[in-house]
């Protein structure tokens, strides 16, 4: 009688641990997909704002000079990424260093820049017609700041501590289900 007592608890927590595992798994899965498409679209509007800004001020200024919307470099500096402004010519006419980014030199608490260095480039118009280019360039795929990773990890470590409470709680009813059939 214990035998099979211990078979059917064993049975019941080794099946109960592997729903709550792979439910574990398609969630955390779901999350972080969700949480991508989450990102890309607010680099996506990250993205038109900075051709927004542009645009006004060639708007404002009527021409591009070496001061022309270097403000911006800040925010840039502190959200990762580099800015470089092209004329309509493709000709620089300022631009962030790189290497910056990734030597850490104005990082904001997210350690060095990893990954690849890549850049997109952005049509500026006025009036339809092209008047310049802006460069946006980052060193990881989808620019993350650590409110963003902090979130991320929060959400992974409720759905771990949650499987293991479950799984806690289905050993305890295993047992005691399966006491009461012997």
């Amino acid at each position: 009688m214990q035998s099979v007592r211990r078979r059917l608890s064993l049975i019941l927590i080794a099946c109960t641990i592997a729903a709550v595992v792979l439910s574990a798994l398609f969630v955390n899965r779901a999350m972080n997909s969700t949480f991508d498409k989450y990102m890309i679209n607010v680099q996506n509007k990250r993205y038109a704002t900075i051709v927004q800004y542009f645009q006004q001020v060639y708007k404002k200024e009527g021409k591009w000079t070496k001061s022309s919307g270097q403000e911006m470099m800040h925010e840039a500096y502190m959200s990762n990424y580099c800015l470089t402004l092209l004329d309509a010519d493709k000709k620089e006419i300022w631009g962030m260093n790189p290497n910056d980014i990734k030597n850490g030199t104005h990082m904001m608490g997210l350690g060095t820049g990893a990954g690849v260095y890549s850049s997109k480039t952005f049509a500026i118009t006025k009036d339809e017609k092209t008047v310049g280019y802006v460069m946006v360039g980052q060193y990881d795929p989808v620019i993350l700041t650590e409110q963003d990773i902090n979130f991320r990890n929060s959400i992974n470590e409720g759905i771990a501590v949650s499987s293991l409470i479950t799984i806690l709680i289905a050993v305890v009813v295993s047992l005691t289900i399966s006491k009461q059939f012997f």
